[in-house]
């Protein structure tokens, strides 16, 4: 999903630099977290159909399970950024990489996501200018597409990695992801994902434990094979099971980063336990070669940038539409992930390596 920890195939950010030790000159290609990366992206687009909603009850489960998927995504950034960078970290290459290869794309690709909230007149109803309107909406991402707003809230997360790149090499990982990790669980997204440093400060437990994941890398390969594994599943199904149950018992639950404060959050707990289980039977039974979902994760930043824009036109296109609720899936998941898949694709072969200029991949 190239240079965004979410987006590049696993031990590609090797920057070239003058030589070093044999031992640390690439890193461990790991299938596992390429296939949970793949998986990954086709939850968050699955998950942002509309149309599931529209299957009541069932359609709520299915998206309290599958859904929040940038969560994950969160947790495979923070992972690959310590698989990646920790022998060899450079910030101020770092950041360079990032502004190429996923600010430009941002900026690109919000060229014609602002033209349309100005036609709208959304300037108009937010009270703001023209040239105020297309700054807070660099600024906050998710203004009209709401997938944007991922793009402002890690860029937080990539000032603040020197931090990350200490912290990894003591002895306060654990402690530190712990304290992060209890309040991503006892906060909320803020409301309409429109503040990227409250957004970063919620997500901040999962990046940790991301990282935490890749220092023991060691030690989880041991669960994953150890006869502890089981166990460890079941906790983590059980984690969503519970959570799940609390989710339904108090509907609706708090909205908002303030209002969500000291509250368990029932979501950030289910995907916690997901994560778990997920994390540990993707490495026991997919940690091999897979050219489908190799080539999904390769083009999935391309992915999450695209699918959102053809969500929010879908939504516009045919709002209201009384179709039976299969076919409204179907067509909709044409639209959005397949067109996507195909846009990515055309953007590629048009630009070669600078397609990533482009759509990040």
């Amino acid at each position: 999903m190239n240079s965004l920890d979410v987006t590049a195939p696993l031990g590609s950010e090797v920057p070239a630099a003058a030589p070093r030790p044999l031992a640390t000159s690439r890193p461990v290609h790991r299938h596992s977290l390429e296939n949970f990366r793949a998986l990954a992206i086709l939850c968050v687009m699955v998950c942002h159909l509309e149309s599931i909603r529209d299957f009541g009850e069932a359609g709520r489960l299915f998206l309290f399970v599958f859904g929040g998927g940038t969560t994950l995504f969160i947790f495979i950034s923070g992972y690959l950024f310590h698989h990646t960078e920790h022998a060899r970290f450079d910030h101020t290459a770092y950041l360079g990489r990032k502004l190429r290869h996923v600010i430009c794309p941002y900026l690109v690709l919000s060229v014609p996501v602002i033209t349309a909230g100005l036609l709208e007149s959304r300037a108009e109803a937010f009270d703001l200018s023209a040239p105020a309107y297309v700054l807070w909406s660099l600024l906050v991402g998710g203004s009209l597409v709401k997938t944007l707003w991922f793009i402002p809230m890690i860029s937080v997360i990539f000032v603040m990695t020197p931090l990350f790149h200490r912290l990894a090499q003591g002895a306060w990982l654990l402690p530190v992801v712990l304290a992060a990790l209890v309040f991503s669980l006892s906060s909320g997204r803020p409301v309409g994902s429109l503040n990227p440093f409250l957004g970063a400060a919620h997500y901040l437990g999962f990046y940790l434990l991301g990282i935490a994941a890749s220092v023991h890398a060691g030690r989880i390969a041991r669960l994953a094979e150890g006869r502890w594994f089981w166990a460890l599943v079941l906790g983590g199904a059980g984690v969503l099971s519970g959570a799940l149950a609390l989710d339904l018992a108090r509907d609706p639950g708090p909205m908002g980063f303030g209002d969500a404060l000291g509250t368990l959050n029932t979501v950030q707990s289910g995907k916690l336990g997901l994560l778990v289980a997920a994390f540990l039977l993707i490495h026991r039974f997919l940690d091999r070669p897979s050219a489908a979902l190799s080539h999904l994760a390769d083009i999935s930043f391309g992915l999450y940038f695209l699918h959102g824009i053809l969500a929010a036109g879908h939504g516009r296109l045919l709002r209201g539409t009384a179709w039976h609720p299969l076919l409204a899936l179907a067509v909709e998941a044409a639209v959005v992930i397949g067109v996507s898949v195909v846009l990515v694709h055309l953007v590629r072969r048009q630009f070669g390596r600078r397609s990533r200029y482009v759509v990040g991949c």
